[in-house]
């Protein structure tokens, strides 16, 4: 069965109870691995910085982020964090289509009955679904 190692289960105990709810019911259906809950503002901003020279996008294809944590904060910025990013193991951010949603899909599915069972108390959105920065791995509430 699947589990979590060291560093995924501390990343996932930077984040509010309900994200580590439903990624703790995740990780027995299917593996993966956490990579980040909560971040610095300083780690944010240098997210934010790839793929811009001088504040300015210069190559789309390296932007990971729209929030540079001083301006505009990410939810990954509380404390505990309102976000998680998740990514299929093996295969990690270049998993397969299908890894991705297979992996998707469970969340999905897991936040989705117990927001109806009352496991928790906020509903989960899928930064897979975004019109305009489709972000795979970022769970938030």
């Amino acid at each position: 069965m699947p589990h979590y190692g060291n560093t995924s289960r501390n990343n996932l105990s930077t984040c509010e109870r309900d994200l580590q709810t439903v990624m703790n019911e995740v990780i027995l259906h299917v593996d993966c691995s956490i990579v980040f809950g909560h971040r610095s503002v300083e780690l944010q901003n240098e997210l934010y910085q790839k793929g811009r020279t001088d504040g300015k996008v210069t190559d789309i294809s390296k932007v990971v982020t729209y929030l540079d944590g001083i301006n505009k904060k990410s939810k990954h910025n509380y404390s505990p964090s309102k976000a998680v990013d998740v990514i299929p193991y093996p295969g990690g951010y270049q998993a397969t289509d299908f890894q991705w949603g297979f992996l998707l899909g469970v969340v999905q599915a897991v936040s989705n009955r117990f927001f109806i069972e009352g496991k928790i108390k906020q509903q989960v959105e899928l930064g897979a679904f975004w019109k305009t920065l489709i972000d795979r791995p970022h769970i938030q509430i």
